[in-house]
């Protein structure tokens, strides 16, 4: 059985059921009974069962390996889940986590037919996969219904085959929407509260109208009344790309971001309640050619507020390659509008200008005020991490402005949105500024932005 873990969430994977010509269950009253319903979209729910090879990596140290035998390379694996057909002529929704690494993909029916599938594509950050069965007949198929429509408290039914145990239905209602996880930065999922266990992923939640709302796909561990399901309008709006492309061309804007905290917010004089920071710029992408600039605040993406990161990347990433999306941004106490057009990752659209930066020799200690003692970037440090130049942090004294702020190890960027290329560089443009600074500084591979209280 294919299981997957992501932080709380525990994804799901085995068999679902199948249904007609769109099924939908005609007039019945669910106050009475759910068969009707049941009778109706389950000739188009299925099982799906998936094998192939698979990369082994050993758990032990490398030291131990030649003494334990470790398994190394390939080895076969095997694994099920759940499905449902949405197309006469055999197209097929299921989990991407089902679906794998595997080779051969095995579709059941519930009367027990037995169908070899194709997988047309699939896209990871959605959890959803797309096959196709033989197109040699009509096949009995579901109704696609709107996850936007559907309301919290809404009853909703969900098909398929929890721990191999054959086609099972559970019924709940509709406990949430929006639920965040970090199984996707593009899409929020909904809750329900109808029974979901290893084995329902992929399968669908079907309303009491024989349409599905979503597709099972997680679960917090531990609690199987606590299921989650991606939106059908999400699922909708991918289908076309995995048909035309095998595969969906999200929009990159080649950029770094971090929360707007109150101090940033207060220091910049930014409007509103909202708002994200870039923290850097991938040169030669989207976000670079447009004019963005490390430091600026996102206040809207096409009309979308801007309420934290993750709508910036949900704003973003449900545009696709090729796409212009308008930023409001607000830069230097002025609210500017920049347009870009988005690119897919790993895919630059200009070569990057050369550096306007000079590396210097100047070894001279930095603003004490601050509690930084600091050297230019050693071109060592610099190769390494991938920069042009900047100041390294040597030490922080305590009980100073950059105490908790900065720490031993960080590379000083900028200084009130200057670069800095040496100590005399940074101190001059300390001189002619007050009040609160503005640090963007590395940590690791991390970029972020600093704002020091001065003393």
């Amino acid at each position: 059985m294919l299981t997957r873990t992501t932080a709380l969430f525990a994804l799901i994977a085995a068999p679902s059921l199948a249904l007609a010509v769109p099924a939908l269950p005609g007039d019945y009253d669910p106050r009475i009974s759910l068969a009707p319903l049941v009778d109706a979209v389950q000739p188009a729910v299925v099982s799906i069962e998936v094998s192939g090879v698979q990369q082994v990596q050993s758990q032990l140290p490398p030291e131990f390996r030649r003494f334990f035998g470790a398994p190394q390379g390939m080895r076969p694996f095997q694994g099920e889940g759940s499905g449902f057909v949405i197309s006469e002529d055999g197209l097929v929704l299921t989990n991407h986590h089902v679906i794998g690494d595997a080779s051969e993909i095995t579709v059941i029916f519930n009367e027990g037919e037995r169908v070899t599938a194709q997988l047309i594509g699939s896209d990871e950050s959605l959890d959803v996969a797309l096959l196709q069965l033989p197109q040699d007949r009509d096949w009995p198929y579901v109704a696609m219904g709107s996850s936007e429509e559907a309301r919290v408290g809404d009853r909703v039914l969900a098909v398929g085959n929890p721990l191999g145990l054959g086609l099972t239905v559970t019924t709940g209602i509709l406990s949430g929407k929006g639920r965040h996880s970090n199984m996707s930065a593009f899409q929020d999922f909904l809750q329900t509260d109808a029974a979901i266990n290893p084995g329902n992923s992929g399968g669908p939640l079907f309303t009491l109208d024989g349409r599905v709302v979503g597709m099972n796909t997680a679960i917090i561990q531990g609690a199987n009344t606590v299921g989650f399901a991606v939106p059908a309008d999400a699922i909708q709006g991918v289908v076309e790309d995995l048909q035309t492309d095998g595969r969906v061309r999200r929009g990159f804007l080649g950029v770094g971001l971090q929360e707007l905290t109150p101090q940033m917010r207060n220091t910049w004089s930014v409007p509103g309640d909202g708002g994200v920071v870039i923290s850097y710029i991938q040169q030669g992408l989207p976000g670079d050619v447009a004019g963005l600039a490390a430091g600026d605040v996102v206040l809207r993406v096409d009309d979308v507020e801007m309420e934290d990161v993750r709508t910036f990347m949900q704003a973003v990433g449900t545009n696709r390659a090729g796409d212009e999306i308008d930023l409001d941004i607000w830069r230097e106490g002025r609210q500017r509008k920049v347009t870009a057009r988005l690119v897919e990752r790993g895919q630059p659209v200009a070569e990057a200008p050369p550096s306007r930066q000079k590396p210097s020799a100047n070894s001279q200690s930095a603003t004490a005020a601050l509690g930084l003692q600091t050297v230019v970037l050693p071109s060592s440090i610099a190769a390494e991490r991938g920069l042009d130049s900047g100041l390294l942090v040597e030490s922080v004294r305590a009980n100073s402005a950059a105490a908790g702020n900065l720490e031993a190890g960080d590379v000083i960027l900028q200084i009130n949105r200057r670069a800095v290329d040496t100590v005399d560089t940074a101190e001059a443009i300390l001189r002619r500024s007050s009040g609160a600074v503005t640090l963007l500084i590395m940590r690791g591979e991390e970029q972020r932005f600093v704002v020091l209280s001065r003393r």
